[in-house]
């Protein structure tokens, strides 16, 4: 179906195939167990694999639509985010749904015609050895239910009400590790780079050779770095340097699936490019060689602007615009923004889009001008054709549009004299001289003028070193100290925090608005196979849970949460909700007899253990292979897979002791509500 949805195999689907490994076999376990089960209790293949198959049908059935319920947000997040991510449900979506009819149909028909042939003589070593393995494997859980999750459960529902106080506990230290910036929030995992480039911006004035030194100062610094490192650990980290004047070629390679770059070629640029030698054979991640180069560099004289980057082009961290109707108070608002800026530690290249004012001609009619009929329009008009020139033609050659341009000599356009020599036509037809018509006069303005919403905005950027802070650690240090001063001080200026920030609360937004949608739809298909309105919610409580687990993955591993985790979390969700399900499915089918309702929880849970840990372990064990890759490619997905690895193996614990628990309670409250209704009867 991938064509269908066009997506093609690259690295994103084949690690959406990896995610769904794990999930798919969950069915496969839970129908293969109750088969299983049920075969052992009738006596029968066929028979019991059709018992089997009915007593878990429809949980099942739902457990799959709910987490393909959790995979649906990730179909509608926004930004360049978003466009990479919409891969991993369009090909998780189809492998679930096919998975159904696998697991429904083809499996139960494979346990109930399964009879095991004769092996030939030479298999018989393997095959004991097969038998032995899973003999030690079966008998290992049979152990472990009486011996150690019996007693737990046991405890735990007798002590109902200080397990929930605990589970609550751990959520509010997972909370507080958020909070307390332990566990930081950023949009991007800092991923290992194949290349570290310095992108240098002079005056647009500056001539070739300024640039030029800027650029051999940059380059310098590379090449000692290089030394230096090989020095340290034996063998090269970079595997060339190259330095490009007058244009940043890889800058604008890097940006090409995004809108064209218009200023990466000019005199006054130039770009440093250190490759780096392959992740898997280098001893110094791309991070350090970055802030180590940049301390190197030291000041560019003249410098507007020095970013080295690692990763993303335009990935700059900390960008905050500010607009206003003068420009000298906005000005100041910045310069005052950038002073404070560089008190914070992390924070690093600081710098904003003014580019100051350039030298250019202001043109104005004379009267004489005027009253021949000629307007500005007409005199800017003919002096833009005469210098720049007038595309009469384009001429296709092979590949290449090449544009035929009319205008002066290149020696009739080279000086201030040479517009003053230049004959100007009038509405009649006549050619008078520049100087009868018109004036010229040198002045100065804005190089260039960015306006958002047609208002007139400069940029302040920074660059964060995450090794140190985080962006959204700045900016709220900056919301609560710094700039409601700031607005005070500087009347008429408005401020936005745009870049990471912005991105990273868009993107928030979006997955929570998702995951509220998808929680409300699986509530509603819960219902159905349950019956009941209160059921549910005790299979919900247990998905904030999952996300206990991976903010504990996290920072057991030293990871940053990324938008990528907060991915996983979402996909998670449909996966606690499913191990939940299958447990709570079997307390209410098996209410009905005469045991009472604590006997049924603490059975039920027992005969379910097996295929939750089952399914719990292989959803690990899909994803295990990738958080243990070290390749360049993997690193970007890597806090999906950690989230839900984590996610899960807590999740399981909190499904097989809290959701009973919470069953417990459950029934306390409704032994509560039938006791004051009783008392409120009327006596006759």
């Amino acid at each position: 179906m991938m064509p269908l949805f066009g997506v093609s195999i690259n690295m994103v689907s084949l690690f959406a195939f990896i995610l769904v490994l794990g999930i798919v076999v969950d069915d496969a376990i839970v129908v293969s167990e109750n088969i299983h089960a049920a075969q052992r209790r009738t006596g029968e293949r066929l028979g019991g694999a059709i018992a089997g198959i009915r007593e878990v049908l429809v949980p099942v059935v739902f457990g799959v639509l709910t987490t393909m319920a959790a995979f649906a947000p990730m179909l509608f997040l926004p930004g360049t985010a978003g466009k990479i991510i919409v891969i991993i449900p369009l090909v998780a979506l189809p492998v679930l749904f096919w998975s159904l009819i696998e697991s429904n149909l083809i499996l139960p028909s494979h346990l109930a015609h399964g009879a095991d042939p004769a092996r030939p003589e030479t298999g018989r070593r393997l095959s004991f050895a097969w038998n032995a393995i899973f003999n030690a494997c079966s008998s290992g859980l049979d152990w472990l239910v009486p011996r150690v999750f019996r007693p737990v459960l046991r405890a735990a529902i007798e002590w109902r009400y200080l397990t929930v106080a605990l589970a609550l506990l751990s959520l509010l230290l997972a909370a507080g590790l958020v909070g307390s910036g332990v566990v930081r929030l950023i949009l991007f995992p800092t991923i290992e780079a194949g290349n570290v480039v310095g992108y240098l911006t002079m005056p647009r004035d500056a001539t070739l050779e300024v640039t030029r030194k800027g650029a051999d100062q940059i380059e310098r610094a590379a090449l000692e770095l290089g030394e230096e490192l090989l020095a340290e650990h034996g063998r090269s980290q970079f595997t060339h340097v190259l330095k490009t004047v007058a244009e940043q070629p890889f800058k604008e390679a890097q940006s090409a699936p995004f809108p064209p770059l218009s200023l990466a070629q000019g005199n006054h640029l130039a770009e440093v490019n250190i490759e780096l030698a392959p992740v898997e054979s280098r001893s110094v991640s791309s991070d350090e060689i970055a802030n180590r180069w940049r301390e190197r560099i030291g000041e560019v004289p003249g410098a507007v602007e020095l970013v080295i980057s690692h990763g993303l082009v335009g990935n700059r961290g900390l960008e905050i615009e500010f607009s206003g109707t003068d420009m000298e108070t906005v000005l100041g608002a910045v310069e005052a923004t950038k002073a404070r800026l560089a008190e914070y530690p992390g924070v690093v290249e600081i710098s904003d889009s003014y580019r100051g004012q350039s030298s250019e001609i202001h043109l104005a009619l004379t009267p004489e001008g005027e009253s021949l009929g000629l307007t500005l329009r007409d005199l800017g008009t003919q002096v833009r054709q005469g210098f720049y020139g007038e595309e009469v033609q384009r001429v296709q050659r092979e590949r290449d549009d090449i544009r035929v341009m009319l205008r002066y000599p290149r020696r009739s356009r080279g000086s201030l004299s040479d517009l003053e020599q230049m004959r100007i036509r009038t509405p009649s037809g006549h050619e008078v001289p520049f100087s009868t018509v018109a004036s010229a006069t040198m002045g100065r303005a804005p190089a260039a003028v960015s306006r958002v919403d047609r208002e007139r905005v400069v940029t302040v950027f920074a660059g964060i070193n995450e090794a140190i802070t985080t962006s959204e650690q700045v900016t709220r240090a900056l919301r609560d100290e710094f700039l409601p001063d700031l607005v005070r001080q500087h009347p008429g200026v408005e401020v936005s925090f745009e870049g990471d920030d912005a991105a990273f609360a868009e993107v928030i937004r979006a997955l929570g608005r998702g995951l509220a949608i998808a929680l409300l739809a699986m509530y509603a298909m819960l219902a159905i196979p349950l019956k009941s309105y209160s059921s549910p919610a005790i299979v919900l409580c247990a998905v904030p849970f999952g996300a206990v687990g991976a903010v504990g993955g996290h920072w057991l591993l030293g990871m940053d949460m990324s938008f990528l985790s907060m991915c996983g979390i979402v996909v998670l969700a449909g996966i606690v909700v499913n191990d939940a399900l299958i447990l709570v499915t079997g307390i209410a089918r098996n209410s009905g007899g005469h045991e009472s309702i604590g006997q049924v929880v603490q059975v039920t849970a027992e005969r379910r253990f097996r295929a939750i840990l089952l399914t719990s372990l292989t959803t690990v064990a899909g994803v295990t292979p990738l958080i243990l890759e070290r390749s360049l490619d993997a690193q970007f997905l890597i806090p999906v897979a950690v989230s839900l690895a984590a996610g899960v193996l807590y999740s399981t614990a909190v499904t097989l002791v809290f959701v009973p628990t919470l069953y417990m309670i459950l029934e306390d409250i409704r032994g509560a509500g039938r006791w004051l209704a009783d008392r409120n009867v009327p006596q006759l």
